[in-house]
């Protein structure tokens, strides 16, 4: 297969993500916000979770910030809803 053909199979999720600024890497963070929805879920506070993160991700806190502001935001009116 060529990347032509994968491009064009998956065209329609291709474009909603490149519409709502979704990069091919954000797929590693998945994880990391998965733990932060259940650290938030049994009521820590952000800056723990933060921190925590940071050091199991083996990222900077500002890093963390970015990741789980960014996944948490709503997809663009026009995209998926």
């Amino acid at each position: 297969m060529f990347i032509y053909e994968l491009v064009m199979l998956n065209n329609q999720l291709l474009s909603i993500l490149n519409e709502n600024d979704v990069e091919v890497k954000d797929c590693n963070n998945i994880r990391l916000f998965e733990d932060y929805v259940n650290m938030k879920h049994n009521n820590e506070k952000m800056t723990y979770i933060v921190a925590v993160l940071a050091e199991k991700y083996d990222m900077c806190e500002r890093s963390v910030y970015s990741v789980i502001s960014k996944l948490k935001r709503k997809c663009k009116i026009g995209a998926v809803e």
